[in-house]
C-alpha cells in the first residue's frame, strides 16, 4: 500500500520539538550536498527526509557566507524561522539581503523581506535599513525618526529615503555634500517640527515560527509638514539650486533662534520593549486606544473647557466629546492630541478640554511603561489641572494607580476623605517621605477641620506636627520594635479602580481592591493623639508668642515638648543638614538632635513594610558604649560580634539582613549621622572608616 501524499502546508505553530530540534541544527557546519527538491513549504527538521536536511544545512551554510544555491521555498521558509529566532540579528540582515536581490528567483516578494529585516532590527536593537516599505508604515517612520534623531547617521542612503532619490544623488555629487547636508540640517533643527511620539505594538516575524516574545511595543518621532520644509531648505543651501526660506537662513545665522528641547525626543530616534502575551489585548485597540465603550458608564456628548497653566497651544479642535472614541476623531483632532499629550509628557500642560483629557488618562492607566513613570505623569496632571472640571477624575485616577501599583502617594492632595488620608499617613510614618501628610489630613485624621484650631493652624505648625509624629513613631520603633502604624487598628477599604476610564489590560476583570491600612481615624487612641497635639502645637505657639513658661505633651507615650519648642521657634526652612563628612560632624546630645537623628534614620532605613512584618519585629538588641571625641570610635565601641559580623560580609556584598542593618544603622545615626550599611552592602563613602571600625583597616 502506497504511502498517502504529504500536505504541502502544515502548521508552523511554535512547539517545544521544534525549539530543541532548531537548538540542535544551529550550529550544524553543513557538508556540500547535491541539490535535492522539496515538496513541502513550511517543513521542520522532522519532516524533511535525509538528503533534503543535508542539502537544507549546506544551502543555509553557503547563504550565511553570501551565495545562494538553488532554493526551494520550504528552505526559504525554514531558514527564515532560524534567523527569527537567532541572536545575532545582523548576520540575519546579510542574509536577507542576499535573499531579496534573489526574490524573483525563488518567489519571494521583496516588500515580506523588506518587513523580516525591519524585525530583525528591532529584535535586535539595529537601526531600521532604507528599503521599499510599502504598506509597512511603522518601519518607515521609524527608519525616519532615526534618521532625524541623529544627522550624522545619515548615509546616501537614507538622504534619498528623506529628500528623493534624484535630489540625494545631486547632493552626493558635491564634493563632501552628504556630510554637509547632515552638519546643516543637525545646525537648523528645531523641536518645533516634532509633533510628539507614537507608540504601536507589532508582531514580529508574521508567518515565521517564533519561540518567546514576537510582541513589541514600539515608540518613535511624529513630525509635522514643517520638516518637508526644513529639508527643502537644506538641499537648496547645499546645491545652491535655490534660496532657502528667511527662518532658515535667520536660525542658521543665529543660534540663539533655536527654540524647543531635545529632551522631548525619542532616545536614539525610537524605544523597543518586548511585550508579554498577557499585554497583547492593547493590539486591538490601536496605538491610543479606543475600539470601544467605556467599561462602566455610557458615552456622553460634549466637552468642557480645560485650561491649564502653560496656556493655549496652536491648532487647538475640541474633542467633541467627554468620551471620545480614537478610531472616530479627525486628523486635526488626532494631531492636536498628539502635540498637547507630547507637550504634557514634557511637563508642559496646556489648554484641552475633557475629552481629550479623558483619553490621556485612558492612554496612561494602560500603558506599560515604568509604573512610576507613569505615576509621576498622572501627578503632574493633578497638579496642573487641579481646579479645571477633570479634577476630580484625575486626583481619583492618581490614587488609584498608585495604589494597584502599590507606589508612594505622590502627592498629598490626593486624599479625599479618612481612608485615603490614614493611608497616606501610614506611608509617611513607615518611612515613605514622598507621601507626606498637609494640613488637611492630619486635621481631619485629628477630627478638627472647620475648627479655630483649623483656622489657626499654619505652614509652620503643618511642619512641627508631621516631624513630631513622625520623631515619636520612630522612638516608639527603636523602644519596643513596634512603629504607630504597627500599633494602630487596622480596617479594610474597598476600592474599584478606573471606574470611568477604558481600561484594557489583562486584569480589567479584577480591578477591585481589598486595601488594609491603619485607621488613624477611627482607632480612638491615635486620633486622641493626633488631636492633642493639634491643639498642643496652636497652645503652644501663643504661649512662645507671650512668653510664657512650656507646658509638657506626650505623643505615643513620648515626651516631645522640647521638639515641639524648637521646631515652633527656629526658622525649619533656615537650618542646613548637616555635610556628609562625618568626622565635621559636631553631635549634641540633648534630646532635639536625638529627635532629628530618629527621623533621618525612618527616612533611610524603614521604607513601606507589610502589617505582618511589622508586627513580628522582636527588640532591638541595646549596647551601652561611651561617647567619645571621635564619632568613628564611639560607633566601634557600640558594636557587637553580630554586628561586626555582618559588616565585614557586607564589605563584599551579601543577603541584606534588615534587622542587622537597622540596628548598625540606628548605631551610626547616634554617632556619625548617617546610614553607613544598605542592602548587604557597605556604603561607599565610608568603606574606609567602617573597615577600620570592625578591625580590617583599608583590607
Amino acid at each position: 500500500m502506497s504511502e498517502p501524499p504529504r500536505k504541502r502546508y502544515r502548521s508552523c505553530e511554535p512547539s517545544d520539538e521544534f525549539e530543541s530540534m532548531m537548538a540542535w541544527y544551529r550550529n550544524y557546519p553543513g557538508i556540500e550536498h547535491p541539490f535535492v527538491p522539496c515538496d513541502l513549504l513550511t517543513p521542520d527538521y522532522s519532516l524533511l527526509e535525509k538528503p533534503q536536511l543535508y542539502y537544507y544545512l549546506w544551502w543555509r551554510r553557503r547563504l550565511s557566507e553570501g551565495e545562494l544555491l538553488r532554493a526551494e521555498k520550504g528552505y526559504v521558509w525554514l531558514r527564515l524561522c532560524e534567523l527569527a529566532n537567532s541572536p545575532d540579528s545582523a548576520q540575519g540582515l546579510g542574509e536577507v539581503a542576499v535573499l531579496k536581490a534573489h526574490a524573483a528567483e525563488i518567489g519571494m516578494v521583496p516588500e515580506d523581506l523588506d518587513r523580516m529585516a525591519a524585525d530583525l532590527c528591532i529584535a535586535g536593537g539595529l537601526p531600521i535599513p532604507v528599503a521599499e516599505h510599502a504598506e509597512d508604515d511603522v518601519a518607515r517612520k521609524m527608519m525616519v525618526s532615526e534618521s532625524l534623531w541623529d544627522p550624522s547617521r545619515i548615509d546616501e542612503a537614507r538622504l534619498g529615503a528623506l529628500i528623493g532619490q534624484r535630489r540625494a544623488e545631486e547632493v552626493a555629487g558635491r564634493p563632501g555634500g552628504v556630510k554637509e547636508f547632515a552638519e546643516m540640517l543637525a545646525r537648523a533643527w528645531s523641536d518645533e517640527h516634532l509633533l510628539g511620539s507614537e507608540t504601536v505594538l507589532r508582531d514580529l516575524f508574521p508567518g515565521c515560527a517564533v519561540f518567546g516574545t514576537r510582541t513589541y511595543l514600539v515608540t518613535y518621532d511624529v513630525f509635522g509638514d514643517s520638516v518637508n520644509g526644513l529639508l527643502e531648505d537644506v538641499y537648496l543651501y547645499v546645491t545652491g539650486k535655490g534660496v532657502p526660506s528667511r527662518s532658515f537662513l535667520r536660525r542658521i545665522s543665529d543660534p540663539c533662534v533655536k527654540s524647543g528641547s531635545a529632551a522631548r525626543r525619542t532616545e536614539n530616534g525610537s524605544v523597543r520593549m518586548p511585550v508579554s502575551r498577557r499585554e497583547t489585548d492593547l493590539m486591538k485597540i490601536g496605538t491610543e486606544l479606543f475600539g470601544a465603550d467605556p467599561p462602566v458608564g455610557m458615552k456622553r456628548s460634549g466637552s468642557a473647557s480645560v485650561h491649564g497653566p502653560d496656556g493655549p497651544i496652536p491648532s487647538y479642535v475640541p474633542s467633541g466629546s467627554s468620551r471620545p472614541d480614537y478610531r472616530t476623531l479627525s486628523d486635526a483632532q488626532r494631531r492636536f492630541y498628539a502635540a498637547w499629550s507630547s507637550e504634557a509628557d514634557s511637563g508642559r500642560h496646556h489648554d484641552a478640554d475633557t475629552g481629550y483629557v479623558w483619553m490621556r488618562l485612558c492612554s496612561l492607566v494602560n500603558s506599560v511603561n515604568d509604573p512610576r513613570s507613569v505615576l509621576g505623569c498622572l501627578a503632574d496632571m493633578h497638579h496642573a489641572y487641579r481646579d479645571s472640571p477633570s479634577s476630580s477624575l484625575i486626583r481619583r485616577t492618581c490614587m488609584d494607580f498608585a495604589l494597584k501599583n502599590r507606589l508612594p502617594i505622590p502627592d498629598p492632595t490626593l486624599a479625599d476623605g479618612d481612608d485615603e488620608a490614614c493611608m497616606v499617613m501610614q506611608q509617611y510614618l513607615g518611612g515613605c517621605m514622598e507621601a507626606k501628610p498637609d494640613k488637611e489630613v492630619l486635621l481631619r485624621i485629628a477630627g478638627l477641620l472647620g475648627t479655630d484650631v483649623d483656622r489657626a493652624f499654619d505652614p509652620t505648625m503643618e511642619e512641627t506636627m508631621r516631624r513630631t509624629l513622625m520623631n515619636a513613631s520612630s522612638l516608639m520603633l527603636r523602644n519596643t520594635g513596634k512603629d504607630a502604624p504597627s500599633l494602630c487598628r487596622k480596617s479594610v477599604h474597598e476600592r474599584r479602580l478606573y471606574e470611568e476610564l477604558a481600561y484594557y489590560r489583562s486584569d480589567r476583570d479584577s480591578l477591585v481592591l481589598a486595601i488594609k491600612f491603619a485607621d488613624f481615624a477611627k482607632d480612638e487612641e491615635m486620633r486622641r493623639s493626633f488631636r492633642e497635639l493639634a491643639e498642643y502645637i496652636v497652645e503652644e505657639s501663643e504661649r512662645i508668642a507671650r512668653g510664657q513658661p512650656r507646658e509638657p505633651i506626650k505623643v505615643f507615650g513620648v515626651d516631645e515638648e522640647k521638639l515641639v519648642e524648637y521646631l515652633l521657634t527656629g526658622s525649619v526652612a533656615d537650618r542646613k543638614p548637616a555635610g556628609r563628612a562625618p568626622k565635621r560632624i559636631k553631635l549634641d546630645k540633648d534630646a532635639i538632635s536625638q529627635a532629628e537623628s530618629d527621623l533621618r534614620d525612618v527616612t533611610a532605613m524603614m521604607g513601606v513594610e507589610e502589617e505582618d512584618e511589622r508586627e513580628t519585629l522582636a527588640e532591638e538588641e541595646k549596647t551601652d558604649y561611651s561617647p567619645s571625641d571621635d564619632p568613628w570610635k564611639e560607633f566601634a565601641a557600640g558594636l557587637d560580634n553580630g554586628m561586626r559580623e555582618y559588616l565585614s560580609k557586607s564589605s563584599s556584598g551579601c543577603a541584606a539582613d534588615l534587622r542587622a542593618e537597622k540596628a548598625i544603622n540606628s548605631l551610626a545615626m547616634d554617632t556619625v549621622g548617617d546610614i553607613v550599611v544598605q542592602d548587604g552592602r557597605i556604603v561607599e563613602d565610608y568603606i574606609s572608616d567602617v573597615l577600620e571600625a570592625i578591625g580590617r583597616g583599608s583590607d
